[in-house]
């Protein structure tokens, strides 16, 4: 009998925190994003936020201040919309950010979107000579001068590389990097130039 009082409870209590997340999300205002090459596709919903015709929509460089947007739009007052934009040209990390009413203060931000070429990563160890063998592949956009591959040991700081590996503008490269290194996992992780120390891959 404690037993079936027990479980009624915990399924009551789950079912109450089921409804409060639900709740809870439909009063969040949500910025997504959908790009390609050419255009980004904005969406927002203000969930129960009141619009106002003041409310708009900046696109920023990640790190930037709310001041600093590279462009913006007004949501002409709608609770919920879409809007393109171009992609731009310049590599890097971006976000959007909505402001209530005219003001600099974000109540939503967009997931980061990185805008920049993407590769492929693979890593080989070669028993015979001891070394690691690590190939890319450029599947989208073009190299620039400046992205380069990290070898790292698991979960260490970005800044922390064991080898930097500087890449050029060839689709596909092959490097072989010496492995008498301590026991452990590894992984090479990707940096495109503008975004810093803000890996876009790893492998």
């Amino acid at each position: 009998m404690l037993d079936q009082i027990a479980t009624t409870r915990r399924i009551l209590v789950e079912r109450e925190n089921m409804v409060n997340r639900l709740v809870e999300e439909t009063r969040k205002c949500t910025i997504a994003v959908q790009f390609n090459s050419n255009s980004i596709l904005v969406s927002w919903s203000l969930g129960d936020q009141m619009p106002t015709d003041k409310d708009w929509i900046g696109f920023y460089i990640k790190e930037n201040p709310n001041k600093s947007y590279r462009e913006y739009f007004t949501t002409g007052g709608q609770r919920q919309g879409n809007r393109f934009i171009r992609t731009p040209k310049t590599p890097g990390l971006y976000d959007f950010r909505f402001f209530p009413n005219g003001t600099y203060n974000p109540i939503a931000r967009s997931d980061t979107v990185y805008i920049g070429p993407e590769l492929n990563l693979n890593a080989h160890f070669n028993e015979n000579t001891t070394e690691i063998n690590i190939t890319w592949e450029l599947t989208r956009g073009e190299l620039t001068n400046g992205d380069w591959i990290g070898l790292y040991k698991v979960d260490s700081d970005n800044k922390k590389y064991i080898k930097s590996i500087p890449i050029s503008g060839t689709n596909e490269r092959t490097v072989a990097i010496d492995a008498h290194l301590e026991p452990g996992p590894y992984e090479i992780r990707f940096f495109p130039y503008k975004c810093g120390y803000t890996s876009v891959k790893k492998k």
